[in-house]
């Protein structure tokens, strides 16, 4: 019986040494696994985020440009991000305006100070030359078309008068 217990002692500590050493091999695996896991979420979240980071600059670039495209729209003023020459499109248009009404009411005394606020203007966009010629293209092409149809309305108010 001693030799049995002897055997079947022998037997259990082979058995739980090769157990213990599955056991910590499973371990070590599953911690590498763990950790694979962990850098491949940490990847995919970093992706994520700089992809997210891209969609929300190109968003946020549309809206600025779709803005834009509503206020030259809802104004009928091109803007050009040139602060001067922003206000001297806006002092034409309120210009265009003016002499609009000057030429529909007919009245003399508002019609001589039109025409000095013209001279005065067309000085001004003399001036501004320069400055349109530092516009890219399009835009100078959006001025341009702006000033030709202001032109056309202040040419049809003058011959209804």
């Amino acid at each position: 019986m001693k030799k049995t217990l002897l055997a079947l002692s022998i037997i259990g500590l082979v058995g739980l040494t090769s157990c213990k050493k599955t056991v910590e091999g499973a371990v070590e695996d599953t911690t590498n696994a763990v950790e694979a896991t962990a850098d491949a979420a940490g990847n995919a979240v970093e992706a994520t985020g700089d992809a997210a980071a891209s969609v929300v600059e190109g968003t946020a670039d549309a809206v600025e440009g779709a803005a834009k495209g509503v206020k030259d729209l809802v104004s009928g003023i091109p803007t050009t991000g040139n602060e001067k020459i922003d206000t001297f499109l806006k002092e034409a248009d309120d210009y265009f305006k003016a002499a609009k009404e000057a030429y529909a009411s007919k009245d003399a005394t508002k019609l001589a100070e039109i025409s000095k606020i013209g001279q005065e203007f067309n000085k001004k966009q003399q001036e501004m030359a320069a400055e349109f010629q530092n516009l890219p293209a399009d835009v100078q092409t959006k001025i341009g078309e702006y000033f030709t149809a202001k032109s056309n309305e202040l040419m049809e108010a003058m011959k209804a008068q």
